[in-house]
């Protein structure tokens, strides 16, 4: 079972990421629509926000059970993230 330190590292970690990809792809690419970018930093922040919340909320006698499902959460909300991404480009 994954700490709640770890956890929320690796939140923090992976949500850190696909801002930086947004800064970057701004940057690089100065036709991108500055909406949109946005967009999907709010996005990313309030998955950040939400996640963060849930691990809190998580009662002790489930919390292995609960961080699963946040650990796939996360996985799955990075890749839509990054599908949103590309689309960008």
């Amino acid at each position: 079972m994954p700490s709640i330190k770890f956890l929320k590292k690796e939140i923090n970690n992976r949500i850190g990421e696909i801002i930086d990809d947004v800064y970057v792809l701004e940057l690089s690419n100065p036709k991108i629509d500055l909406k949109k970018s946005d967009q999907i930093i709010d996005k990313a922040i309030s998955i950040f926000d939400d996640l963060i919340f849930r691990i809190h909320k998580t009662k002790k006698d489930s919390k292995k059970d609960g961080f699963k499902l946040i650990k796939a959460d996360l996985t799955f909300s990075i890749d839509e993230l990054k599908n949103n991404l590309s689309k960008l480009i």
